[in-house]
């Protein structure tokens, strides 16, 4: 490896080890809430069932003081919204380097939401159980239209929602703060 190289890696890797700021999960809690609610009004029922469910859990979250799981499910939410509004038609014109890349980004995805999703316990996932299997499903069935988009989006939601920690929650436990959806 050549020494420019080797030094960008060591610099990735300890850049990775650097404690986040305080507030750093609140933070994109809030972003990700924002681009969730300019989304939301050109949705179909079904995903607006699904993100009202996690901006409910992920208040909840914050309230609880659990700020990188409210990040989590505010992500997941997000992914939902675009999935919905991409393209269900393949893209016929997408050239086959885009196509592989595209095709090895969703193996990733999916591959690292089934690890997360199985690590944890999940007897207390307050709803997401259901909102992960049909992300999962939206994102094969668009796959296999070729809508590349649509199954990147709903693939990366999956992912998302699987990093989530979805234990029971220690209601009274950290500062109560509330963000408006």
């Amino acid at each position: 490896m050549p020494p420019k190289e080797a030094a960008k890696k060591v610099a990735k890797k300890a850049a990775k080890k650097t404690p986040k700021p305080q507030g750093h999960d609140v933070r994109r809690a809030y972003e990700h809430l924002h681009r969730v609610n300019i989304l939301h009004g050109g949705l179909a029922q079904e995903p607006l069932a699904h993100i009202d469910t996690l901006s409910r859990i992920a208040n909840t979250s914050l309230a609880a003081g659990e700020d990188k799981t409210a990040a989590d499910l505010l992500r997941a939410a997000e992914h939902i919204a675009f999935g919905s509004l991409a393209s269900r038609d393949g893209d016929g014109s997408a050239a086959e380097p885009l196509l592989s890349a595209a095709r090895a980004e969703y193996a990733q995805l999916t591959e690292r939401a089934a690890a997360h999703w199985g690590e944890g316990d999940r007897s207390g996932a307050r709803g997401i159980g259901g909102i992960y299997k049909s992300m999962l499903a939206e994102a094969k069935t668009a796959m296999a239209a070729g809508a590349l988009h649509r199954a990147l989006e709903y693939a990366r939601g999956a992912e998302a929602l699987a990093h989530a920690h979805t234990g029971p929650l220690r209601l009274g436990a950290g500062p109560s703060r509330k963000l408006k959806s």
